[in-house]
């Protein structure tokens, strides 16, 4: 059953990130095909002397819009979650979704995947578009000669890995910190707005707000927790600290995973 709920869930959700997807991939597009016809003198062609007005209108009015529609994916994608929950488990449809034969830890669990595999394809999303937009800059030769440089032997990818992390200021064991913390973040962003949802409605009027004030109440507990063991833990580098961080992000994890499964099953309140 569980994955028949996460197919379900999937498909439900899909009727609002397929859109935006669409939206970014034909704004990529576009810009992919300006920098294939301009390449690095994209602003001469556009703004120069003899530059193309339609085309600088075009190239303006698209840039507009694949900022607010990149902005809109990547507020989003939490907000369609949050939605999407709700509808499912706090409005009235909740009837008829815990009506399925499945456990309410099924249920929470199924959200919380689907919620972290949208996630992932809007970063996927998110970072190819902008590897189509930079190619508008640098052109077919730039790029031929960076993948040269990559896959010709000239640049490993453990020399790329080492360069990048090193230009962020980073060592090894930071960036793998980081990637954990992004893996566990994943899950962590949609958990918490579940499981304010779900105190919510137990109220017998104004859930919303009170889901809100619960979200509000959980982040500042722990923002005073995690400050509180920063100050007072025997960790003194930069790492230890920031391992701290991301054990506290797993723990509190489950605790919202806890919270929403027990009012799923013991507190649900939908009138």
């Amino acid at each position: 059953m569980l994955g028949k709920l996460i197919k379900y869930h999937f498909k439900s959700v899909s009727e609002y990130f397929l859109p935006i997807f669409v939206g970014i991939g034909g704004f990529s597009i576009l810009y992919f095909i300006l920098g294939l016809l301009n390449g690095p003198n994209m602003d001469n062609v556009i703004f120069g002397e003899n530059g193309n007005g339609v085309l600088g209108i075009v190239y303006i009015l698209s840039t507009v819009a694949f900022f607010f529609v990149i902005v809109a994916l990547a507020l989003g994608s939490s907000i369609i979650m949050v939605y999407h929950f709700y509808r499912k488990y706090v409005s009235v449809e909740a009837y008829l979704t815990l009506t399925l034969p499945a456990k309410p830890w099924q249920h929470v669990f199924s959200m919380m995947v689907v919620g972290a595999i949208w996630k992932l394809l809007s970063m996927v999303v998110c970072l190819s578009a902008v590897f189509l937009v930079g190619f508008s800059f640098v052109g077919v030769s730039g790029l031929r000669d960076i993948f040269r440089e990559i896959f010709g032997g000239a640049v490993s990818f453990d020399y790329l890995f080492n360069s990048i992390v090193s230009e962020m200021g980073l060592d090894f064991t930071t960036a793998v910190l980081t990637f954990l913390d992004i893996l566990i973040s994943l899950f962590s962003t949609n958990l918490i707005c579940f499981a304010a949802l779900s105190l919510g409605q137990m109220s017998k009027s104004h859930k919303v707000m009170m889901a809100v004030l619960w979200f509000i109440a959980m982040n500042m507990i722990v923002s005073t927790l995690t400050d509180s063991l920063t100050i007072f833990s025997d960790a003194q580098s930069f790492n230890g600290i920031f391992l701290m961080g991301i054990a506290i992000n797993l723990v509190t994890s489950v605790v919202y995973f806890v919270i929403t499964n027990w009012v799923l099953e013991k507190k649900v309140n939908l009138e």
